[in-house]
């Protein structure tokens, strides 16, 4: 039972790795294709407005199934999008860590252009001197993440699903869970049947490797792996009722007991 346990564990560990690298991987793909843009001698000319370059990705935005619209912002927090649009965003995460230098993903949240869930990806506009003169921001719809995941099976019935670093659900196979910002640490405060499943994930995020667990979800016994993603910081969850995987050892054990004890009855028999 202990060598099949710790076969299980492995086998879920490398599981969750695996998934945690594919999302990665997903998501350097747009910011390869977004870090492209920002290279472009449109963006990069200065005398050019920042609604004149927006306006200059229009065909870029169409072409790109999985982009709502792009945005470019200059060093003072305006955002301008494709359509014309104009919005303040200087106290957004994403362009914060952009105008410093820094490629950030945003977790899915309304849009204060469109009013939409989406999830925004950002990169540094920089100058020919690599000066950063301005930002350029992607949208993309705020069940992508889920949309990638949904089909990742555990065992029979078990699934994958992604939380933020304050432990909310950003990408998740039913996309409405996503939609509702649902985050169990904070409802287990009010309801104690998720307690567990809170406990766990705070274990989770707060662990530095990927490793295995055990919790209840209604009244259920599940086992789950997790690992953190390197793009964002975020947090792969496996799961999968126990019974699925520890089933077979179950079998074998009920087996080995009926066995011992029908050789015990035939031994007092012949005694």
């Amino acid at each position: 039972r202990k060598a099949v346990t710790e076969k299980i564990e492995t086998h879920l560990i490398d599981k969750a790795t695996d998934i945690a690298e594919i999302v990665d991987g997903r998501i350097n793909t747009v910011f390869q294709f977004i870090e492209g843009l920002a290279r472009m001698p449109v963006l990069r000319d200065s005398s050019l407005s920042f609604r004149q370059k927006a306006r200059s990705l229009v065909q870029e935005a169409e072409h790109n199934t999985i982009i709502d619209y792009f945005g470019v912002c200059d060093m003072q927090g305006n955002r301008y999008d494709s359509l014309g649009r104009h919005t303040t965003i200087s106290d957004r995460d994403w362009y914060k860590a952009a105008a410093q230098g820094k490629n950030f993903i945003a977790e899915p949240r309304i849009s204060r252009g469109t009013d939409k869930l989406q999830i925004i990806l950002a990169v540094p506009i920089k100058d020919n001197n690599n000066t950063i003169i301005g930002v350029l921001s992607a949208a993309v719809p705020g069940a992508q993440l889920s949309h990638d995941i949904k089909d990742i099976t555990v065992g029979k019935t078990g699934y994958c699903y992604i939380l933020n670093a304050a432990g909310t659900v950003v990408g998740h196979k039913e996309p409405s869970i996503v939609e509702q910002m649902w985050n169990n640490r904070e409802r287990a405060r009010t309801d104690s049947s998720l307690q567990s499943t809170a406990n766990f994930e705070k274990q989770a995020m707060g662990a530095s490797t990927s490793s295995v667990g055990y919790y209840e979800y209604k009244d259920v016994h599940k086992i789950a792996s997790y690992a953190a993603m390197k793009t964002s910081g975020w947090t792969v969850i496996i799961n999968a009722p126990s019974e699925e995987f520890m089933g077979t050892v179950n079998e074998l054990r009920t087996s080995m007991i009926g066995s011992g004890l029908v050789i015990l009855l035939i031994a007092l028999l012949i005694v």
